[in-house]
C-alpha cells in the first residue's frame, strides 16, 4: 500500500509538472503571437504583370498589401521555405530571382514582423515553374494562389494609395536594390503606407521601448519549474562529471549554482541537437576557474532560461568565448543573463541566433565570433541577433592593454555573409557598440538603440553591401572623440567600406551602403565615409594581416568568393605583381563606394557635447594615408584616393534632416560649411534641410595664434631660402616677441609656411596686414606673397603685399585683397631681394582675415 501511494504520487507529480511544462510552453506561444501587427490582414501582392515580366527577366517582383505600415518593423520572404530575401520599406517590394530554380512546384510566403518580435504569416503562393521558348513560366498552382494574382494590384497603383500610418516621414525614399531577393522601392516608394517607414523624434524615437530593456526584465528567469517531459535533470551544485554528451536530449537545470569543479578546462561539451535549459533561479557560475562554460563542435544546440557568469580566469580568454567558444553552427541561445565573464559572453557560429538575452559587463566583448578563414567562402554565414541588451563590455580595457588592438566593444562581427541585427539596445559599452571587422557581407542594422557608448556607435570596416535604418544613435563616442583630436569619432563610421553588385545582398536588401532613416542625435559627430590610401591586400597597412578582398585570386576572379590568404608583402601574389593593373587595382583593396546617406533626422547640440578639436559635430567624407609604398599603383596615392571617395565612388548624402550647427569634412578632413558642402564640386545633400550656420562667420584671422604672434613659438613659419628663422625676445611690436629671421647669404632671402597648402580659408573679401622692423644691417624691403588654392590644391590666384622704406621703428603693410571663388586655403611668403648676409629684420602680427 505504502508503495503503491507513493507510485501515485510520483505520476501525479509527473502529470502536474508536464501539465504546468505544457502551459508554460503554451503561454509562451501565445504572448510572442498576441497583438502580432494588431490584427491588420496582410496579403502577399503579386500582380500578374509580374508573372509576364518573370519569362523574360527571370525573377518574380512581389510585395504586400497592408493596412497599417506603423506597426511593421521587417519582412522575411520565404521561398520553398527558406528565406529568399528582406524588406523593411512599404510597400516591402523585392525581385526574388527564380531562374535557377527546378522545374515543378514551389512556393512562396512572406513573414511579418512587428517591432514586439511577434509575427504574421501570408497565405501561401504556390506556383509552378517552367521554361519554354518564352523564358521562365510562372504559373499559380491552385485556386487559392490564382485568388492572390487576381486581388493584387500594380506596384504603381500601390504607391497612389492614401497613407493609413500613424508615424510622419521626413523624405521619399530613394531606395536603390538589385535583383537576387532584394529591396527594389523606388524614389518615393511608399506603398499602402503612402510615405516610407520613417519615425521622426515625435514618433517611436521619443522614449526607449520597454520591449528592449532585457537586462531589468528578468526575462532569463523565465524557463520552466519542472523538468519537461523526458528531459534529464542537472541538480545544483558541483556538476563537475554530469554527463553532457547525450544527443537530441534535453537538459534541465535545477534552481540554485551549478559549478563546473576548479578545473580550467572543466567546461560543458553539448551534444548535437540537444538542448540546455534552465529553471528560474539556475546559475551557471564559473568562479573564475573555470574559462569557458559552453564548447565543442556539435550543431543544432539550444541554450535558453540561463544566468552564466564569472568565467575566465583573470586575462585569460582575450579574443575566446564563454557560451558556444568554438562557434558551432546551428546554435540558438536565448533568455540569458551572461555577466562578468573574461573575453566575450557568447561566440556565433553559422546559423546562429542569439536573441532575448542581457550580455552585460564581461571584460572584452558581449558577443564576438571566430572561424579559421575559409579560402572560397566566408567563415561564418547566416546570424540573427534581435532584440538583445548589451551593455558595459570590455571591463578590462584591452585597447590599453594591447595598444591600437581594435579588439573590443559591445560585439564584434568577423568575415561573416549574411547578419540581420535588429532591435537590441546596446548602450555605456566601454568602447565600440557594434562592430563589423574585414569582409562581413550583406548586414542589417534595424531598429537597434545605441547609446552612450565610449566608442563609435556602428562601424563598418573593410566590408560590404549593408543598410543601416531606422536605428536611434544617441551620445556616442564622447569618450574616443576627445582622447583622439585626429579622428571624427562618428555616429556610424563607414572605413574602406561600400556597397558592391558583385556581393550577395539578401539580407541587406540593396548592393549600396545604405544609411537612412536613422535619429543621429548628439554623438560627438555624425556619419563619416572614410578610406585609407594604404590599405589594401598585401600591404603592410592592411591590419587584418591575413586577409583579402573576395575579388582577388592566384588566376584573375573566378568567382565572386574566391579568397586568398597571403602573408603581407609577399612577393608572388597578384597584388604585389600585377596591382597595377586591372583588375587588380582595383579588386586589391577595400573601396569606399557606394554609400547612400538619406532620409535621416541628425540632430547636434554643442552645449550638450563635450566637444573638443575640428572633428566635433561633423559629418565627413574624406580619406588619409602616405605615399610611402614604392611598389603601389598611382591610383593608391592619397590625392587619388581622395578625389575618389569625395567626387566619383558614388557616395551621396540626400534628404536629409539637419537640426543644430553641423559641420562637413573633406579631403584630409579639412571642416567646411552647409552651403559649400551643397555646392560644386562636392554637390552634397541635394533635397536636404538645415538649420544652422550655413556659412562661416568672419575670421579675424584664419593664422593660428602662434603663426600670427609668434608669443609661443615660431608657428608655422620655416625657413625657404638663404636665412634663419627663430622666436626672439628682443623686439616685439605687440606681445613680448617676434619673428626673426637672419640672412645667410647674399642675393636675397625668404621665408614660408610649413603647412602647405597652408591654413582654411574662404573666398571673399579680405584684409591683410603685417609689421616689419629693421635689426641688425640695413634690409630696405619685404614683400608678403598670398597663394589661394581650392580644395585640390590648385592654384587660383596670387596677391602680393609690399612694404618699403623700412627702418629701426615698426611699420605696418596692409592690403585689402580677395580671394577669388573656389578658394579653401592661403599660403603665406615672405621675401626679399635686400640684405647681406648677417643682416636681419623683424616681422610680427600677421593678419590674413576676413571683412
Amino acid at each position: 500500500m505504502v508503495r503503491g501511494y507513493i507510485k501515485k504520487a510520483g505520476i501525479a507529480i509527473l502529470i502536474g509538472g508536464v501539465l504546468l511544462v505544457v502551459g508554460w510552453t503554451i503561454s509562451h506561444l501565445l504572448s510572442s503571437k498576441k497583438q502580432a501587427n494588431n490584427g491588420q490582414t496582410i496579403t502577399l501582392n503579386i500582380p500578374r504583370s509580374s508573372l509576364e515580366q518573370a519569362k523574360t527577366s527571370g525573377a518574380l517582383a512581389l510585395s504586400l498589401n497592408f493596412e497599417d505600415a506603423s506597426t511593421i518593423n521587417h519582412v522575411d520572404y520565404l521561398l520553398d521555405g527558406k528565406v529568399a530575401g528582406k524588406s523593411i520599406e512599404p510597400p516591402y517590394k523585392i525581385l526574388i530571382t527564380l531562374s535557377h530554380l527546378k522545374a515543378g512546384k514551389h512556393t512562396i510566403q512572406a513573414v511579418v514582423y512587428d517591432f514586439s518580435g511577434g509575427s504574421t504569416k501570408t497565405k501561401v503562393f504556390t506556383f509552378t515553374i517552367k521554361s519554354s521558348g518564352d523564358g521562365t513560366v510562372v504559373t499559380p498552382a491552385d485556386k487559392e494562389s490564382e485568388q492572390i494574382v487576381q486581388n493584387s494590384v500594380s506596384f504603381e497603383s500601390q504607391r497612389k494609395k492614401p497613407n493609413t500610418s500613424s508615424h510622419s516621414s521626413s523624405g521619399s525614399s530613394t531606395d536603390q536594390g538589385s535583383s537576387g531577393g532584394s529591396s527594389t522601392g523606388d524614389g518615393g516608394d511608399s506603398g499602402n503606407g503612402g510615405t516610407p517607414a520613417v519615425r521622426t523624434a515625435g514618433g517611436w524615437w521619443a522614449a526607449l521601448p520597454t520591449s528592449m530593456q532585457i537586462c531589468s526584465n528578468n526575462g532569463w528567469n523565465g524557463g520552466p519549474t519542472a523538468a519537461p517531459s523526458g528531459a534529464i535533470t542537472v541538480p545544483a551544485g558541483d556538476n563537475t562529471g554530469f554527463d553532457f554528451s547525450q544527443t537530441n536530449k534535453t537538459y534541465w537545470f535545477a534552481p540554485g549554482e551549478h559549478t563546473l569543479g576548479t578545473g580550467e578546462y572543466s567546461q560543458i561539451t553539448p551534444a548535437t541537437g540537444s538542448t540546455y535549459i534552465g529553471a528560474p533561479g539556475a546559475i551557471l557560475d564559473g568562479k573564475n576557474n573555470n574559462l569557458y562554460a559552453f564548447s565543442g563542435s556539435a550543431s543544432n544546440v539550444r541554450i535558453a532560461y540561463l544566468e552564466v557568469r564569472n568565467f575566465g580566469r583573470g586575462l585569460d580568454n582575450n579574443n575566446e568565448g564563454v557560451i558556444n567558444h568554438d562557434s558551432g553552427t546551428g546554435w540558438t541561445m536565448e533568455y540569458l543573463y551572461a555577466h562578468n565573464n573574461d573575453g566575450a559572453a557568447v561566440f556565433i557560429g553559422s546559423q546562429n541566433t542569439v536573441q532575448y538575452s542581457c550580455l552585460k559587463d564581461n571584460g572584452q566583448y558581449g558577443f564576438s565570433m571566430y572561424k579559421d578563414q575559409v579560402e572560397g567562402d566566408f567563415a561564418i554565414k547566416n546570424i540573427t541577433l534581435n532584440n538583445n541588451e548589451i551593455s558595459g563590455n570590455n571591463q578590462d580595457d584591452w585597447e590599453s592593454r594591447i595598444n591600437g588592438c581594435g579588439c573590443t566593444g559591445g560585439g564584434k562581427f568577423w568575415d561573416v555573409l549574411g547578419a540581420t541585427v535588429t532591435n537590441n539596445y546596446v548602450h555605456d559599452n566601454l568602447s565600440t557598440g557594434l562592430w563589423a571587422d574585414t569582409n562581413d557581407t550583406d548586414f542589417l542594422f534595424d531598429s537597434n538603440w545605441t547609446e552612450h557608448n565610449s566608442g563609435e556607435g556602428i562601424w563598418y570596416e573593410i566590408s560590404y553591401n549593408a543598410t543601416i535604418s531606422r536605428n536611434v544613435i544617441k551620445r556616442n563616442a564622447w569618450t574616443t572623440g576627445n582622447s583622439n583630436l585626429g579622428s571624427p569619432a562618428p555616429a556610424i563610421y563607414i572605413s574602406e567600406s561600400g556597397g558592391d553588385s558583385r556581393l550577395p545582398s539578401t539580407v541587406s536588401g540593396s548592393t549600396d551602403l545604405q544609411i537612412k532613416n536613422n535619429l543621429v542625435e548628439n554623438n560627438f559627430s555624425g556619419v563619416s565615409i572614410f578610406e585609407n590610401s594604404n590599405r589594401f591586400c598585401n600591404s603592410n597597412g592592411n591590419t587584418s594581416k591575413t586577409y583579402c578582398t573576395p575579388f582577388v585570386s592566384p588566376t584573375i576572379i573566378p568567382s565572386p568568393y574566391n579568397y586568398t590568404y597571403p602573408n603581407p608583402i609577399n612577393s608572388s601574389h597578384p597584388c604585389y605583381t600585377n596591382v597595377g593593373s586591372a583588375p587588380y587595382t582595383t579588386d586589391c583593396r577595400w573601396n569606399s563606394q557606394n554609400v547612400q546617406v538619406f532620409n535621416n533626422e541628425f540632430r547636434f547640440d554643442d552645449q550638450v557635447v563635450p566637444c573638443a578639436g575640428t572633428y566635433c559635430g561633423v559629418h565627413a567624407l574624406f580619406a588619409t594615408g602616405d605615399n610611402n609604398i614604392p611598389w603601389a599603383p598611382a591610383a593608391y596615392n592619397i590625392a587619388t584616393i581622395q578625389n575618389k571617395v569625395m567626387f566619383t565612388a558614388n557616395n551621396k548624402f540626400f534628404n536629409n534632416t539637419y537640426v543644430g550647427n553641423w559641420r562637413f569634412a573633406k579631403g584630409y578632413g579639412e571642416k567646411i560649411y552647409y552651403n559649400e558642402w551643397r555646392a560644386a564640386p562636392y554637390s552634397q545633400d541635394n533635397g536636404s534641410t538645415f538649420d544652422g550656420a550655413v556659412t562661416p562667420p568672419p575670421v579675424a584671422n584664419v593664422l593660428d595664434t602662434d603663426t600670427a604672434t609668434i608669443e609661443g613659438s615660431v608657428g608655422e613659419w620655416s625657413s625657404w631660402y638663404s636665412d634663419t628663422v627663430a622666436r626672439s625676445s628682443a623686439e616685439a611690436h605687440s606681445g613680448s616677441h617676434s619673428l626673426l629671421t637672419t640672412v645667410t647669404s647674399g642675393g636675397g632671402w625668404g621665408l614660408q609656411l610649413n603647412n602647405y597648402p597652408g591654413f582654411s580659408a574662404i573666398a571673399g573679401p579680405k584684409n591683410v596686414s603685417f609689421w616689419a622692423k629693421q635689426g641688425s644691417g640695413s634690409i630696405a624691403n619685404v614683400t608678403l606673397r598670398l597663394r589661394w588654392f581650392d580644395n585640390s590644391s590648385t592654384l587660383l590666384q596670387t596677391d602680393t603685399v609690399p612694404l618699403t622704406g623700412l627702418s629701426g621703428s615698426w611699420k605696418q603693410g596692409s592690403a585689402s585683397l580677395t580671394a577669388p571663388s573656389g578658394t579653401t586655403s592661403v599660403f603665406l611668403e615672405v621675401y626679399s631681394s635686400s640684405g647681406s648676409t648677417g643682416d636681419s629684420l623683424y616681422l610680427d602680427d600677421f593678419v590674413v582675415g576676413d571683412n
